[in-house]
């Protein structure tokens, strides 16, 4: 996944566009560098003074020092080890950039990091992005999805060692590949927006009316970032589903019939309740003003199987 965020032509054009229109002569923070340094390395490419990457995995930390001294950067690119909560850097810096957005927006912890980071800014300091929306939509499955949910390899092999590294199995946040206009059952609305000129809601709430644009069963909301870059960029993850795939929130173990007209009054909370970190999600909905369908998604939790989609995800990762 690392690999093929940094590997996106759309995200990256997006995000050279946007440092050459900031960074040209500024000192720059680059927070969660990876191991690859990919941001830090487009800086200096586009002018950069000098870039500050801090990375609070020691591993990747270590393997983008090494890199970075390999290409002849030292002079330009300081690769520091560390919570960025806890970092020290010489200088103020006049840019920020970051690669840690979920596949919600929030869901990697941006929030608490980024408004650790704001103590380093300089008045004026430009974020590279500037924003990232999330968008919600009511989504009708494929019928392959929802009659044969299947893991690919690598998802399946991902999962099981998640489940390992917990100690027991539980529901996963779901992502789904290629979904598509065709099966979205309202035009979207904002679940979230993280506008990065400003400090960061650790927590929020909100709600909105969709109204069904064609006759189709409900299963639940499809989740998907767009993320502003600057410099007149963005990038749309449910035109571009490659490293970041829309996410699904399962609303009902049978498909709700609807018609084009119903509407769908939806509410949602975002709040860092089984982690300190990382936010969980919640979302209920009411067709026509009745009958509450809600799903909850934690980043840690023990459910296993609280819907039929996940119990039989769960199957599927066990056996394929």
């Amino acid at each position: 996944l690392y690999g093929l965020m940094n590997a996106e032509p759309v995200r990256l054009a997006a995000y050279r566009a946007a440092f050459a229109a900031a960074v040209p002569g500024k000192v720059v923070l680059d927070i969660g560098t990876g191991a690859d340094a990919v941001l830090a390395r487009l800086c200096v490419e586009a002018g950069a003074a000098h870039v500050y990457a801090v990375e609070v995995l020691e591993d990747a930390a270590r393997r983008a020092r090494e890199l970075v001294a390999s290409l002849g950067l030292t002079d330009r690119i300081t690769v520091l080890q560390g919570d960025i909560a806890d970092v020290e850097l010489p200088h103020p810096v006049e840019v920020c950039t970051q690669g840690i957005i979920g596949n919600i927006g929030s869901a990697d912890g941006i929030a608490p990091v980024w408004n650790a980071a704001r103590r380093h800014f300089a008045p004026g300091c430009v974020p590279v992005p500037e924003a990232c929306t999330t968008r919600i939509a009511a989504l009708e499955l494929p019928a392959a999805v929802r009659n044969g949910p299947r893991f690919g390899a690598l998802a399946a092999d991902y999962a099981r060692r998640v489940f390992a590294s917990v100690g027991q199995p539980f529901d996963l946040r779901l992502c789904l590949r290629n979904v598509g206009d065709s099966n979205l059952l309202t035009d979207p609305a904002d679940f979230e927006v993280l506008d990065f000129q400003v400090e960061l809601a650790t927590a929020h709430a909100g709600r909105a009316e969709l109204v069904i644009t064609r006759d189709g069963v409900l299963d639940g909301c499809l989740l998907w970032t767009v993320v502003t870059a600057g410099a007149g960029q963005s990038v749309d993850y449910f035109r571009e589903q490659q490293a970041w795939l829309p996410v699904f929130l399962p609303l009902a173990d049978d498909p709700v019939p609807v018609r084009k007209g119903d509407r769908l009054h939806l509410e949602w909370e975002c709040r860092p309740d089984s982690d300190p970190l990382f936010p969980d999600y919640a979302v209920t909905a009411r067709l026509n003003g009745s009958g509450d369908l809600r799903h909850v998604s934690r980043h840690r939790g023990t459910t296993a199987g609280g819907t039929r989609l996940h119990a039989r995800e769960r199957t599927v990762c066990e056996v394929v």
